[in-house]
């Protein structure tokens, strides 16, 4: 195993992504990645130091839509925004 997906309830979400950090595993998180500012940082700090990545998923970001809506609004097509 490679890398673990978090898909708890929201409370577990810091607890079981810091113990697969300490696994040494990388680690995706379902958002909310934590329900703290401190949750969170305490996630990232966890993964720095043992060097895997952690993330919130959260596939907006990379969906083919989200793509295609930047590309109109570039492109002017739909209007001054």
């Amino acid at each position: 195993i490679d890398a673990v997906y978090i898909a708890t309830p929201h409370t577990g979400h810091a607890k079981w992504a810091i113990k697969t950090i300490r696994a040494g595993k990388h680690v995706l998180v379902e958002k909310p990645i934590a329900l703290s500012a401190y949750d969170a940082d305490a996630i990232f700090h966890e993964a720095r130091k043992a060097g895997v990545f952690a993330g919130e998923a959260f596939m907006y970001r990379v969906h083919p839509q989200t793509a295609k809506l930047i590309e109109l609004v570039k492109s002017g097509i739909i209007g001054d925004i």
